[in-house]
């Protein structure tokens, strides 16, 4: 999937604001991505979870079952599952993440079909570990994604723009469904940084989305009766 970049947005926000299409000022262009980085727990954390953050990677770990989460996938927030992958492609089963401590307590193995959670690397990289004697090459994992703060780097070059990934001009928005009441968030925001009124719209369409996706999804609904119903099963 193509994702718009923070370029993208914060000149469609620039030019709803002020109408200012091409030689935009660079102290608009500065306090748009200030106004991008502010939007984080208005929507990214607002949107909703399943339809948000959730991907599906391919995964290899390395000769000591260490599975980094880094380049593209540097934004990797939490694991919720691992399947191990065949050969030819099928899932070889749920890999199952061990308890915390069971996992301490082994030190540097692991269980058989079960992956624990590893300290970040040097670079702030999610890592998870999976037991290498069980032999498998690849694994598919579904994880959050964290919301990645723009920045405007004065290294950027368009020749080379994978040195600076988190540059506006390259880092990518990955709710493409909020994209409009992103734009308005920063619209607003940009107006009342010059004095104007804002008006908060950018709210009423964010509720319309969030409301309309969770009438269409599909869910699993599961009634977990209260432990005390069983209470005194068995006793006569």
């Amino acid at each position: 999937m193509a994702y718009n970049t923070v370029e993208q947005i914060i000149k469609a926000a620039i030019g709803d604001a002020f109408k200012v299409y091409e030689n935009i000022p660079p102290d608009y262009i500065q306090q748009a991505v200030y106004f991008y980085n502010q939007s984080e727990p208005f929507i990214w954390r607002r949107w909703p979870w399943h339809d948000r953050k959730v991907d599906e990677i391919s995964a290899t770990p390395d000769a000591n079952g260490i599975i980094v989460f880094d380049g593209d996938n540097s934004d990797v927030d939490m694991v919720r599952a691992v399947s191990a992958v065949a050969s030819d492609g099928d899932s070889q089963g749920i890999v199952w993440n061990e308890d915390a401590i069971r996992s301490a307590i082994n030190g540097d193995s692991i269980g058989s079909g079960r992956f624990d959670h590893l300290s970040h690397d040097d670079n702030g990289n999610r890592r998870i570990r999976v037991c290498v004697d069980d032999g498998v090459t690849t694994y598919k994992v579904l994880a959050f994604r964290r919301f990645v703060q723009a920045e405007v780097n004065s290294s950027y070059d368009e020749g080379n723009p994978s040195a600076t990934p988190y540059d506006y001009r390259v880092l990518t928005w990955k709710i493409d469904r909020a994209y409009a009441p992103l734009v308005a968030f920063i619209s607003n925001e940009l107006k009342k940084w010059k004095g104007g009124e804002g008006t908060g719209d950018w709210i009423h369409g964010l509720n319309g989305l969030i409301r309309d996706i969770r009438e269409q999804e599909a869910k699993e609904y599961r009634i977990t009766p209260e432990e005390g119903m069983f209470a005194e099963t068995g006793e006569f």
